[in-house]
C-alpha cells in the first residue's frame, strides 16, 4: 500500500539511511503493535491487515503479528533486502540485486514471482495482487486479474513510481503523468481533470493518492471514512495509505494523519518525534523514529546570477542552519524544485549547504524552492521561494556571400551564421531574413548548426548590398549582421 518511487531526473543520495525504532499503534488484536523487543537498525516499515513488516539496515528483515497465512513465516537466507511491501496478507521484499521475494497468501498467485523477474526498482503488493517496477521504466504485475488489475495498460513505459490498492494500482511517469488501472467501482482509476504533475503514489483500498510536484497532496476514489479528505499539508516528505487512513510526514517532521480512526489508528502517540519512516494498514499504523527529540532547522535558498540569460548555467545554493545552538552536524538531502518539479537531490556537505546547476529554464519567472529532508538529529525544513529571472539571450549574426565578385545569371549563395553571445549559450533557433538592397530576397528558418542560406541567380550588374537579420519570438534577442557589398560583373 506504501509507495516506492524512484525519483524524476534526480541524482541518488550518497550514504546509509537513518535507522531507528518502531512504534506501533491502533488495533494489536493479533499482536501487530507488539514491537518485538530489542528491535533497532529499522530503515522501513510496512503494514498489513493484521501483521507488520521491518527491515532493517542490514538487509534482513522481521515479521510479527497474525500469521494465519504464513505472512510472519521470513523466508530461510533472506537478505540483502532493500525494500518492502505488504498489503493484507501477504509481502514482497526487493533485494538489492534486482530480485523479488514474497510469501504469505498465494490463493491468487499473488507470490509466485514470475521467472526469471529482474531488474526491479520498486515492488507494491495489492489485497489479491502483486507489482514490480523495473529499471527500464516497465511495470510487471502477477496474482488476481479479477478486477483487471494485473492487465498492464498498453505501451506504459517511462515509469517513476508505482503503487496497489485493493484491486487497483496507479503509476506515475517521468513526464508527471498518472496512469490508473483495475477496480473503478469508486472511480479510484477516473483520475481527475487537469491533475498537476505528480512524483509519487499511494493507495487505500478504494482510493487513490499522489504527491504533487509541489510536496502537497491529492487524492480520489472513495471518500466513505475521510480517505480523500486531505488536510491541508504542504511540504510533505513521505506518504502511506493503509486501508481505511493515511498518513503523511511533513518535511518539519510532523506525522499527520486522517480517514478511519474505527481502532485509533490516526491517534498518533504524542511522543512521536523524530519520525524516519510511516507504514499505515488496515487498522493499525506504525513509524521508525530515530534517537531523540531532532532539532528544528532552517534552510535558505539563493540562485546566481539571478537574473540569467537562456541557456546560462544557474547555481542554486541551498543553506541549513539549526534554529537553535547544538553540537551536532546536519547531514541528509536537500530537494531542488523548478516550478514544482523535483531536478535533483544533493547531499549536504560539512558546511550546511548542497548546490545544483540549473540548465536551460524556458525565458520568463520561475519559482525556486529547497526542501531539507532532515537526519537523525535535525528535522526537515523548507525554504523560501526564490523568483528566478531568465532573460532572452543575446545573438550575433555575421554573413558571407559566394562567389564574390560573381557575374550576371551566376548563382550566389547568401550564408548567415547565428551564434549565442556568452553568457548565453545553446544554438539560436529562430529565422533569418535577407536582403538585397534593404528589399527582402527570402526568410530562411535556422538549422541545427545556427545556419540560414539562400541563392539567388537575379543579381545584376553592379554593386549590391547583402544583409540578414535573425528573430526570435521568444529566447533570442535579434541581431543583424555587418552589411555585405556583393560586386556583380556583367
Amino acid at each position: 500500500m506504501q509507495t516506492e518511487k524512484r525519483w524524476m531526473t534526480r541524482r541518488s543520495a550518497t550514504g546509509p539511511p537513518a535507522t531507528g525504532t518502531v512504534v506501533a499503534w491502533g488495533d494489536g488484536t493479533y499482536g501487530q503493535t507488539a514491537v518485538p523487543a530489542g528491535l533497532t537498525g529499522v530503515v522501513a516499515v510496512a503494514a498489513g491487515q493484521f501483521h507488520t513488516l521491518a527491515s532493517k539496515s542490514d538487509g534482513t528483515v522481521v515479521a510479527w503479528g497474525r500469521n494465519d497465512s504464513g505472512q510472519t513465516n521470513i523466508p530461510a537466507g533472506l537478505g540483502n533486502v532493500i525494500a518492502i511491501s505488504t498489503h493484507r496478507d501477504h509481502n514482497l521484499a526487493l533485494r538489492s540485486d534486482g530480485t523479488v521475494v514474497a510469501w504469505g497468501n498465494n490463493t491468487n498467485g499473488q507470490t509466485t514471482v514470475p521467472q526469471g523477474l529482474s531488474g526491479v526498482v520498486a515492488v507494491a503488493a495489492g489485497s489479491t495482487h502483486s507489482l514490480a517496477l523495473c529499471s527500464d521504466g516497465t511495470v510487471v504485475a502477477w496474482g488476481s486479474d479479477l478486477m483487471g488489475q494485473v492487465s498492464v495498460p498498453s505501451g506504459l513505459t517511462d515509469v517513476v513510481a508505482i503503487a496497489a490498492g485493493g484491486y487497483h494500482n496507479v503509476a506515475v511517469k517521468s513526464d508527471g503523468t498518472a496512469v490508473a488501472w483495475g477496480w473503478n467501482r469508486y472511480g479510484q482509476t477516473t483520475l481527475p481533470p487537469c491533475l498537476p504533475p505528480s512524483i509519487g503514489a499511494s493507495c487505500s483500498r478504494y482510493s487513490s493518492l499522489v504527491l504533487l510536484a509541489d510536496q502537497t497532496l491529492f487524492g480520489w476514489g472513495s471518500d466513505q471514512n475521510g480517505e480523500t479528505t486531505i488536510p491541508s499539508t504542504c511540504g510533505v516528505s513521505g506518504f502511506a495509505a493503509g486501508g481505511y487512513h493515511l498518513l503523511a510526514v511533513t518535511a518539519g517532521g510532523v506525522l499527520v494523519g486522517w480517514g478511519s480512526n474505527a481502532n485509533g489508528q490516526i491517534d498518533i502517540p504524542p511522543e512521536l518525534t523524530n519520525v524516519l519512516a510511516i507504514a499505515a494498514g488496515f487498522h493499525h499504523s506504525a513509524a521508525v523514529i530515530g534517537p531523540g527529540t531532532r532539532a528544528a532547522t532552517a534552510t535558505t535558498l539563493t540562485s546566481t546570477p539571478n537574473p540569467s540569460v537562456y541557456h546560462q548555467p544557474i547555481t542554486a545554493t541551498a543553506t541549513v542552519t539549526p534554529t537553535s545552538a547544538t553540537s551536532h552536524t546536519s547531514t541528509g538531502t536537500v530537494d531542488f524544485f523548478v516550478d514544482g518539479f523535483d531536478i535533483d537531490s544533493v547531499p549536504l556537505n560539512q558546511a550546511g549547504t548542497a548546490s545544483t546547476q540549473i540548465s536551460a529554464p524556458a525565458v520568463g519567472a520561475h519559482s525556486l524552492i529547497a526542501v531539507y529532508n532532515g537526519d537523525v538529529n535535525f528535522a526537515g525544513s523548507k525554504s523560501g521561494t526564490v523568483a528566478q529571472r531568465v532573460n532572452a539571450g543575446a545573438t550575433a549574426t555575421t554573413l558571407t556571400s559566394a562567389p564574390n565578385p560573381s557575374a550576371v545569371g551566376q548563382p550566389v549563395t547568401l550564408t548567415a551564421h547565428v551564434t549565442a553571445v556568452p553568457p548565453a549559450g545553446g544554438i539560436p533557433v529562430g529565422t533569418v531574413t535577407l536582403t538585397v538592397d534593404s528589399t527582402v530576397l527570402e526568410t530562411v528558418a535556422v538549422d541545427y548548426r545556427g545556419v540560414a542560406t539562400t541563392t539567388t541567380s537575379a543579381l545584376t550588374a553592379g554593386t549590391h548590398t547583402l544583409g540578414a537579420t535573425f528573430q526570435d519570438s521568444f529566447y533570442y534577442t535579434t541581431s543583424s549582421a555587418t552589411p555585405v557589398t556583393q560586386q556583380v560583373n556583367p
